[in-house]
């Protein structure tokens, strides 16, 4: 079989979906993803192993590398791509309503030990949910530039159209150390408060959070969903579906990428392309995204 041996990428806007296979998107109701596969492959196995550092990735013919580092930090591109999910999942659930509200729990002393935030989490959750019953949540876990590790937690109730919980409230469920909470009125700006960058155009916050990446461990949970709060997901969509899907939308970014392989004698063939477009919704047309079924049956998600 042929082994690519490289990626070509070129930024376009001619792309046009007639010309793919299989078209998958993903939608958080503020951006929409859409990739798309030229040569559709149909394998039970995703992956074919060709040494013991890389495989073959079927349905695009792309070459992987296995994932062998002993840290997070040498995992940047996984780091990104839970960052990603989690921009989604705020994206999706919340929508800066009077009935959501953004929680920091700090310790007070520092706490170096990433293990202990799933239980120290659990018991503050414990105490929170048997006096408001009514709350979804999504947890992540973040380290400071010293490398001592808080929490935030974002909530919204789903009965209620204003959520009060009084703050003495909230630290005594903690009591670990200091709460700060504040009212989510920015979805945007909250969304992308967890996305790590070391481009010079990014924000100086940005840049502080990549530099933190050192201290993600592997394994961790970074993150934490409470059933009912969706996690949007790549779906398989048709032509149809796609074109009206993003019918009134703006484009943010469109690219097509060439899988480039030799063959026998040594000559570059082409043996596939994935084109990648983003889109952004309307932010009056919001509101109006119909929601999905939800899948499985609700348990919470981790990553």
């Amino acid at each position: 079989m042929n082994k690519p041996i490289k990626v070509k990428t070129l930024l376009t806007n001619e792309i046009e979906f007639e010309e793919f296979q299989r078209i998958w998107v993903c939608d958080d109701k503020r951006n929409i993803e859409i990739i798309g596969i030229k040569n559709k492959i149909d394998s039970s196995n995703k992956i074919k192993r060709i040494d013991k550092d890389t495989y073959r990735y079927l349905p695009t013919n792309e070459i992987r590398h296995y994932n062998r580092n002993t840290t997070r930090k040498d995992c940047e591109a996984n780091l990104k791509k839970t960052f990603h999910k989690i921009r989604k999942i705020i994206n999706y659930n919340f929508s800066g309503s009077n009935n959501e509200l953004h929680i920091t729990l700090t310790y007070e002393e520092p706490m170096y030990e990433p293990s202990n935030l799933s239980k120290d989490f659990k018991k503050f959750w414990d105490k929170m949910k048997y006096r408001y019953k009514n709350l979804q949540y999504l947890r992540v876990a973040e380290p400071n530039a010293s490398g001592s590790w808080h929490l935030h937690v974002l909530i919204k109730s789903v009965k209620s159209l204003y959520l009060f919980i009084p703050y003495e409230f909230i630290r005594e469920c903690w009591g670990r150390g200091n709460i700060k909470v504040v009212r989510i009125k920015n979805v945007d700006r909250m969304s992308t408060y967890f996305f790590p960058s070391f481009k010079e155009t990014a924000s100086k916050k940005a840049r502080e959070k990549a530099e933190r990446l050192k201290y993600y461990p592997k394994g961790l949970n970074i993150y934490r969903a409470s059933k009912g709060m969706y996690v949007p997901k790549f779906m398989d969509k048709t032509i149809g579906e796609t074109c009206r899907l993003v019918d009134d939308c703006k484009q943010k970014h469109s690219s097509i990428s060439d899988i480039i392989g030799t063959d026998e004698y040594g000559n570059e063939i082409l043996l596939n392309q994935i084109f990648k477009q983003q889109y952004i919704r309307d932010k009056n047309s919001i509101n109006q995204v119909s929601e999905p079924e939800l899948s499985g049956n609700g348990k919470e998600v981790d990553e």
